[in-house]
């Protein structure tokens, strides 16, 4: 687990950035503390490749910002990325994502990593806006990529990895018209560079969690109405979808 943010204390900003990372073993079930990210953020992707993680976008504070100043909505997307070593337990740079952005999906294929859609702007929707880039990363060479563009344009969405496929699953969207989720799921082919679009999600929803089983893509509670302030508007689910892809 890496980065992230803090929840706010009596007096101080809220949303502040950690810098923490942490290893969890189910064995034992115990944490213990690794070496800290480089730099502080929250809302990024973490990918496994070749027994290294990528840690890639996020959102944190503008750099000379005034703790005074410090407020949700100033949290804005980065395109940093850093890899860590769980051998050494080191950290070093590598070429940052071309279009910063949080809340994105994230997976590898062939040990070539993909970041997909997400939030550009800040880390809270009615600050920034969703974006369908697909950016390809190639470790061997420290170069990124453009791919096809996703369907649906969104953020704070499920994925997992089925088949040399990435699935998408579920999202926020917010248009000055309309607070929205979606129940839309749709996968990515990076061999031959297509979407596909699959049964959606009975009911819609963002900050859900998913992953596969198997053959079944396993889709777990999220918020149903996009993120707003105002007390009451939001509804929670507890939710367990699952889609079944290639037969049960």
């Amino acid at each position: 687990m890496f980065g992230g943010f803090t929840l706010p204390e009596k007096g101080k900003p809220a949303w502040v950035p950690v810098d923490q990372a942490w290893e969890y073993d189910p064995q034992v079930d115990q944490w213990r503390a690794l070496a800290p990210l480089p730099g502080s953020r929250g809302a990024a992707n973490a990918v496994h490749v070749n027994g290294r993680i990528h840690v890639i976008g996020g959102a944190t504070l503008p750099a000379g910002l005034k703790e005074e100043w410090v407020h949700p909505s100033r949290n804005i997307a980065v395109g940093m990325h850093e890899v860590y070593d769980l051998a050494s337990n080191t950290w070093t740079k590598a070429a940052d994502m071309p279009t910063p952005r949080n809340h994105a999906a994230g997976g590898a294929v062939q040990n070539r990593i993909y970041i997909i859609g997400g939030r550009a702007g800040s880390v809270f929707i009615p600050n920034a806006f969703n974006v369908d880039l697909v950016e390809e990363y190639d470790s061997a060479t420290d170069q990124w990529l453009l791919r096809m563009p996703m369907p649906t344009p969104r953020s704070a969405g499920a994925w997992g990895m089925h088949g040399g496929r990435i699935y998408v699953a579920g999202g926020e969207i917010r248009h000055r018209d309309y607070w929205g989720a979606y129940t839309a799921v749709e996968s990515f082919d990076p061999e031959s560079n297509r979407w596909t679009r699959h049964a959606p999600m009975p009911m819609p929803r963002h900050g859900l969690a998913g992953d596969f089983l198997g053959n079944g893509f396993h889709l777990v509670s999220g918020s149903v109405q996009s993120g707003t302030n105002v007390p009451g508007l939001i509804t929670n689910t507890d939710r367990h979808d699952v889609l079944v892809i290639g037969g049960r």
